[in-house]
């Protein structure tokens, strides 16, 4: 495991929605597997967790709250 994502707030794509990013905290991650366990706080889903792939994840927020390209 990981602690480089643990506890940080994410963007990520879901295939198939028509929303263009969701919205999360990161509960666990995985560098070997490539996957991060997310809680979400996008509007009206907020509290489901749910297993992200790296290659979802579009952005990581930064400590001075600035959205930046994740880098793994």
């Amino acid at each position: 495991m990981s602690g480089a994502l643990t506890g940080k707030r994410i963007r990520y794509s879901v295939d198939g929605t028509r929303k263009p990013y969701w919205e999360g905290v990161v509960e666990l991650a995985s560098d070997r597997y490539r996957y991060a366990r997310v809680t979400v706080t996008t509007k009206g889903y907020e509290g489901h967790v749910e297993w992200v792939a790296y290659d979802h994840i579009i952005a990581v927020r930064s400590e001075q709250g600035r959205w930046i390209p994740p880098q793994f």
